[in-house]
């Protein structure tokens, strides 16, 4: 039989491949099977380990609010608020600080400090509230595969009246 020239290799009339030219093809072939089975486990591996490393960040906001007592200076006031986010667990046992600072200007002081509840919600009671600016700030905390991130809150200020 007289061997037929085709795109896949040589055959014979029966379609069988030729001694000669099917070993050639069947290595070439083989070299391009391994090549591609070594790339697509390259890519399949590389997705799952960029992954399995990866942090989802998810932004955290805090607000403030001040109660005065009943007679001001006399009893307590309560400084409280709210983190919040789009993850419930970004917003549970978050530690909130409560910054002062004067009202003549200077730096700004530690004054109180909390842990959000199941809700977010926070409190800080305060006897002596001195007159100035007072910022509630949640630091950023990373959960597991999560970093909730951190907040400021808008500045509530006291004054003597």
């Amino acid at each position: 039989m007289q061997p037929i020239q085709t795109e896949c290799g040589d055959r014979d009339q029966t379609g069988s491949k030729t001694p000669d030219g099917g070993a050639d093809s069947f290595l070439s072939g083989l070299v391009v099977f391994a090549a591609a089975a070594l790339l697509a486990l390259a890519v399949g591996v590389g997705p799952v380990t960029a992954a399995a490393g990866s942090q989802k960040s998810v932004a955290s906001k805090i607000t403030l609010k001040l109660d005065a007592g009943v007679m001001k200076r006399l009893n307590p006031w309560t400084f409280h608020g709210r983190v919040s986010s789009k993850v419930a667990r970004c917003e549970r046992g978050r530690r909130v600080e409560l910054a002062y600072r004067p009202e003549g200007g200077g730096g700004a002081e530690p004054y109180g400090e909390d842990t959000t509840n199941r809700k977010g919600r926070y409190e800080i009671v305060a006897n002596v509230t001195p007159p100035g600016r007072y910022v509630a700030k949640v630091l950023p905390k990373k959960k597991g595969d999560l970093t909730c991130g951190g907040g400021r809150s808008e500045p509530v200020t006291v004054t003597l009246d």
